[in-house]
C-alpha cells in the first residue's frame, strides 16, 4: 500500500486547488485596484490643489524635471514609505486590534493611492519615455482590465451590483415624490 497518493492524482488536486484559489485572489485584487482607481481622481485633484501652495509646488517642480530613471525612484518612494504602515496596520488586526488595524491601513492606503497619483500625474512622461516600463505599464492595464472582467462576471457582483441599482431607483423614485 502506497503512503502517497500517486502523481497524477496530487498534480490533479493541486490544480484543483489552484483554480479555486485563483478567483477569490483576483476578485480581492480587483477590489483593491477598483478602490484606487475610484479614489484617484478626487485625490488627484486635492494634489494639484495642494501643489499650488509654495512648498509643494516647489517640490512638483523638481519631480518635473527628473529623468526617467529618478523619475522612477520618486515613483516608488510613497509605496515603499507607507509599506511599514501597512505592515503595522496587519499586526494590529493579527493581534486582535482589528477596527484599528482595518483603519489604519485605509488611511495608508488612501494616502499612497494620493500620492501615487501626484507623483503619477507629474512624472509619467519621463516614466513613459521608458521603453521597459511602457511595456511592463501596457501589460499592468491589460492584467487589470482581465481582474475587472473576471469581477464583473462573478454571479454575487453581478446580483450586488443590481440590488444597489434597484435601491438607487427606490431612492430617485422617493425623491420625486411631492411631500
Amino acid at each position: 500500500m502506497p503512503l502517497h497518493a500517486p502523481v497524477p492524482d496530487r498534480k490533479r488536486r493541486l490544480r484543483k486547488l489552484r483554480r479555486l484559489a485563483t478567483a477569490p485572489v483576483a476578485i480581492l485584487a480587483a477590489l483593491i485596484l477598483a478602490f484606487e482607481e475610484w479614489l484617484w481622481e478626487p485625490l488627484a485633484r486635492l494634489m494639484t490643489w495642494l501643489g499650488r501652495r509654495p512648498p509643494v509646488s516647489w517640490i512638483e517642480a523638481g519631480l518635473r524635471a527628473l529623468p526617467g530613471p529618478l523619475a522612477l525612484l520618486a515613483f516608488a518612494v510613497p509605496a515603499l514609505a507607507l509599506l511599514p504602515i501597512k505592515i503595522a496596520a496587519l499586526a494590529l488586526i493579527g493581534a486582535g486590534h482589528s477596527m484599528s488595524g482595518l483603519v489604519m491601513f485605509i488611511a495608508a492606503k488612501i494616502v499612497g493611492t494620493a500620492a501615487l497619483a501626484w507623483v503619477w500625474g507629474l512624472t509619467s512622461p519621463q516614466l513613459l519615455s521608458m521603453p521597459w516600463f511602457t511595456r511592463l505599464h501596457t501589460r499592468f492595464l491589460a492584467l487589470r482590465r482581465m481582474l475587472y472582467d473576471l469581477v464583473f462576471r462573478h454571479p454575487m457582483v453581478i446580483a450586488t451590483l443590481r440590488r444597489v441599482r434597484a435601491w438607487r431607483e427606490t431612492i430617485r423614485a422617493r425623491r420625486r415624490q411631492p411631500r
